[in-house]
């Protein structure tokens, strides 16, 4: 089985007072795809991203990556698995202000990484963030603009090579220049290394550049069209 692939199946997740927040019996995503989220706020798109991540304790069923299953391991299991795997870019940026753009995009080299990857980490930091046009300097990244400081948290994403990069709302706080300079990013490089792409998105660039869409609607995905959006 490639890299990237992804097989739900009855997943589950439930809140306060026992209500259910999302109800997914069936979901595949293979390797290499890029596919949208969408639906109406509340709808339970973040809800199932952050399932598949295997960020929510009260997750039950089965969420499988390349065969593993992921919801019956510890949270700490769990944690060493997105560190391996998954690549996170969270609608805000959750950057350290007080140093550079490379110690930021390199982060995963100094946490959680084992010494012999930490060079190359560094190494696919700084070529990412001149991929996407960031200059490799010694300022500050809180004298950057938003759109800048998106792109950074997206080369931190990618900069342990995950097999899939998960996106949380990517462009929200972008203005549209900044958001389709984003979007172009992270397809582009996607596409080119063969990397599988989930976001949850109400942008409709985002949602018409992507391989396929899933739809939620109260919890439930309504639609799961193949093909390019229309």
């Amino acid at each position: 089985m490639s890299e990237g692939t992804l097989r739900v199946a009855n997943l589950e997740v439930r809140g306060e007072g026992d209500r259910r927040l999302l109800a997914v019996p069936d979901l595949s995503i293979t390797s290499g795809e890029t596919v949208v989220i969408e639906g109406p706020s509340g709808a339970g798109k973040t809800t199932l991203l952050f399932a598949i991540a295997g960020l929510l304790d009260r997750a039950k069923g089965r969420v499988e990556w390349d065969g593993d299953e992921i919801l019956a391991r510890s949270a700490r299991e769990r944690a060493a698995f997105r560190r391996e795997r998954l690549g996170l870019i969270f609608q805000e940026h959750h950057l350290f202000d007080e140093v550079g753009p490379l110690v930021n995009a390199g982060i995963a080299a100094r946490y959680g990484s084992k010494a012999n990857k930490r060079k190359a980490i560094v190494e696919r930091a700084r070529t990412l963030l001149q991929q996407f046009g960031i200059a490799d300097d010694a300022r500050s990244v809180a004298s950057f603009s938003g759109g800048e400081r998106q792109r950074i948290a997206a080369a931190r994403a990618l900069a342990h090579d995950p097999a899939v990069i998960l996106a949380d709302e990517p462009t929200a706080s972008l203005d549209r220049a900044n958001a389709d300079r984003l979007i172009s990013d992270l397809m582009g490089f996607a596409r080119a290394s063969g990397k599988t792409l989930i976001a949850v998105s109400h942008d409709r660039h985002l949602v018409e550049a992507a391989d396929r869409r899933v739809r939620i609607v109260d919890g439930e995905i309504v639609s799961v069209p193949e093909g390019s959006v229309s």
